[in-house]
């Protein structure tokens, strides 16, 4: 059983420590990331471990620097 959900608005983070505290208190490992109304990525908490801390970026790191930038989305079809 798949489920769906809305992320609507989206929300804007700025910095790498922005979307560690709000994983932190939505309880998630992945968030969107959006600009000028687009999505344009998503950000992990594994990209933070890997692409941040194990890069010695500090938590002022804009997270434009090590959100993965090219997603996939997985529909399902309906059986006719």
């Amino acid at each position: 059983m798949m489920k769906s959900f809305s992320c609507n608005p989206l929300i804007f983070l700025v910095t790498i420590r922005d979307a560690a505290r709000l994983m932190a208190q939505i309880d998630a490992g992945v968030l969107p990331v959006g600009e000028n109304d687009r999505l344009v990525g998503m950000i992990a908490d594994r990209d933070i471990a890997i692409r941040a801390i194990g890069a010695d970026k500090g938590p002022q790191t804009p997270i434009q620097e090590i959100m993965s930038q090219r997603g996939h989305v997985l529909l399902r079809r309906r059986r006719t």
